[in-house]
């Protein structure tokens, strides 16, 4: 089963994962059983490497970056268990925005992650899901050590 010619794990993936684009092979097919993301194997997921999903990330803490070749952030956490559930390893691939979507599109990369807004040109060209959170809009204010007494004016 695929939709839009998309595989169902992908899906999947991208449905836990901050505003991802990916494109994948519609030659997989979801595993006959009708079972959920437990049931997958490396064999019917259709990336690049079987048993190993390669993610494209730019670091943007605090939603991804790579350290000592592991994911850490937000999104990374979120896709590192979405990994797990499907029983796949992660191989991470640090570059810059562009190389993001390019290596999706290209399939030198399976997903990329991290901080990639939607928009009707890159929706044209990959796979975009609604985002599992919003991050509000944060402003850094400077407090004084010491607050200034007001003078009162007689």
């Amino acid at each position: 089963m695929t939709r839009h010619g998309k595989p169902w794990w992908l899906a999947l993936l991208l449905a836990a994962c901050l505003p991802v684009a990916a494109c994948a092979s519609t030659t997989a097919t979801a595993n006959s059983g009708g079972g959920g993301a437990s049931n997958a194997s490396a064999s019917n997921l259709s990336t690049i490497t079987p048993g190993t999903i390669t993610v494209a990330i730019e670091p943007y803490m605090p939603y991804t970056a790579e350290q000592n070749g592991q994911l850490i952030g937000l999104d990374s956490d979120i896709f590192d268990y979405i990994a797990q559930q499907l029983h796949q390893k992660v191989n991470v691939t640090v570059t810059n925005f562009a190389g993001m979507l390019s290596g999706v599109q290209t399939r030198r990369v399976d997903v990329a992650i991290g901080g990639i807004a939607w928009s009707k040109s890159r929706a044209a060209v990959g796979l975009f899901t609604d985002p599992p959170y919003y991050s509000p809009v944060a402003l850094p204010r400077c407090t004084p050590t010491r607050t200034p007494r007001r003078r009162s004016r007689t």
